[in-house]
């Protein structure tokens, strides 16, 4: 399939409407609208000119400078979006990107689609970056209520220090109920992704050549990869974190941006009121 110059002109040509609509009722989101279109020009032609290059160039070393590159950008979006201090979490959510995009990456590579060479452009850029952009939102949302519990519930935390547990007796039942929930979150937004967008991904391969059952199986294994690719990647960040997170008195630092306080370092009791953290509201759900 191709498509013709006019063919894009007629088909930029339905930004008219939207924007008719916004100048006949008086809507004042003219610039948020015009600035929401440029984004997503700049992010379309940035990443078809990093494809471009890669399989032009069809070099295995260009190959992985550009899947480094992709790393880095989906690490980037999953701090900020996590409201997290990159200065505290960049590195360890690169480091989890980067091995967990890698093995599972490697894994679709030779076993799923059964490639002898993992480094052809036409496969290995496409693969390396569903994934690591299929789990920018759950890996978000995950680490913010892992570390979202873990302040909110501190007086457990420290009461638990405080009668005798190590750093890891402490952490493991904050761990286990954080990940609980987070597994929950995960599973959710990737059923509301699956279902808003599984017919859209779908036909977009079928214009793009593949067969309808090709096109349904590869849409059912893109979930399953991003789930488990999700999951790996925040247990990694998590062990790579540990000591960016703690102090040497195994109090957690701030690692929020707009909560710059200390954690409270009481141990008085293990009971703890009600939050209205994201976790809770999970439980609550």
């Amino acid at each position: 399939m191709s498509i013709t110059v006019w063919g894009i002109l007629l088909g930029a040509l339905l930004l008219a409407i939207p924007v008719y609509v916004i100048y006949r009722f008086k809507l004042k989101i003219i610039n948020c609208v015009l600035a929401a279109v440029c984004r997503i020009m700049l992010v379309v032609f940035a990443t078809a000119l990093l494809a471009y290059t890669t399989i032009k160039l069809n070099s295995v070393g260009f190959s992985i400078v550009a899947f480094l590159l992709l790393v880095s950008v989906s690490s980037i979006l999953v701090v900020r979006k996590s409201g997290l201090k990159p200065t505290k979490l960049l590195i360890p959510v690169m480091g989890g990107m980067l091995l967990t995009t890698s093995v599972i990456g490697f894994y679709v590579l030779f076993f799923v689609l059964g490639l002898k060479n993992p480094f052809v452009p036409q496969y290995f850029l496409p693969v390396m970056g569903l994934i690591a952009f299929g789990m920018i939102s759950v890996n978000a949302r995950t680490l913010q209520i892992y570390y979202m519990g873990l302040k909110n519930h501190s007086q457990l935390y420290y009461y638990l220090l405080g009668n005798g547990s190590n750093h890891h007796e402490a952490v493991s039942y904050l761990l286990r109920r954080c990940l609980q929930a987070s597994i929950v979150s995960s599973t959710r937004q990737l059923s509301r992704i699956v279902m808003a967008s599984a017919p859209v991904l779908m036909f977009g391969m079928m214009l793009g050549g593949a067969g309808v059952v090709d096109a349904a199986v590869c849409q059912v294994l893109f979930m399953i990869v991003v789930m488990a690719s999700s999951i790996g990647a925040v247990i990694v960040t998590l062990l790579l974190a540990r000591q960016g997170s703690f102090d040497e008195y195994e109090r957690l630092k701030p690692v929020f941006k707009n909560h710059p306080e200390p954690a409270s370092n009481s141990s008085a009791s293990p009971s703890i009121s009600q939050h209205t953290d994201p976790e809770n509201r999970l439980q609550e759900e």
